[in-house]
């Protein structure tokens, strides 16, 4: 006859063997699973420590290159700086001049380049410093008609000369502007050999 308690703890026992190679096999598959695990981590950790390379190699190239094109924009903007500040120089030397000084100046301005019946207009600041027949003078001296208008200009100094058919513009600014289409090569040459 069967021993039924014999057989329960066979069955039992078998099952706790079976339930224990389950576990063994688990543990396995876990060591290995782990293992597979933190070795795909550590190629992936592997291949973004190689595209940060990458990337900071491709981002340090691009800040190189960028430099590289910007480094001549900024030369060239403070060559241009410095070419402006010459011109600013001149045009505030002949500001800072003494009143007898500047109107000599003025004086050139009109000799050369006044024609009969002009006008001449000068900048709203000069006009109470006008000396007493500065335009009869030239206008005898130089056998032509000349008045003052009574328009003034806005600009710093110097005149312009109103006729009937055009106007000379000979303002600070102009007289400035075409000494520099003049001098420019020049002037940068001088200051960047």
């Amino acid at each position: 006859m069967l021993d039924i308690e014999k057989f329960v703890k066979e069955i039992i026992d078998n099952a706790k063997k079976q339930a224990s190679a389950i576990v063994e096999e688990a543990k396995k598959e876990e060591v290995q699973f782990l293992s597979a695990l933190e070795e795909d981590l550590s190629k992936i950790a592997e291949n973004n420590s190689v595209m940060v390379e990458e990337n900071a190699s491709i981002m340090q190239m691009h800040k190189v290159a960028s430099a590289r094109i910007a480094t001549p924009k900024v030369i060239l903007e403070a060559k241009i700086k410095a070419v402006d500040s010459i011109y600013n120089k001149v045009k505030q030397h002949i500001l800072d001049m003494s009143i007898k000084d500047y109107f000599a100046f003025l004086d050139k301005l009109i000799i050369k380049y006044a024609t009969e019946g002009n006008k001449v207009i000068f900048a709203k600041k000069d006009i109470k410093n006008i000396p007493k027949d500065f335009i009869e003078n030239i206008a005898k001296r130089q056998k032509i008609k000349l008045v003052i208008s009574d328009k003034t200009h806005n600009g710093d100094g110097g005149i312009i000369l109103q006729s009937s058919n055009y106007d000379q513009n000979l303002t600070l600014e102009a007289v400035i502007s075409v000494i520099r289409l003049e001098t420019e090569t020049e002037v940068a040459k001088m200051l960047f050999s």
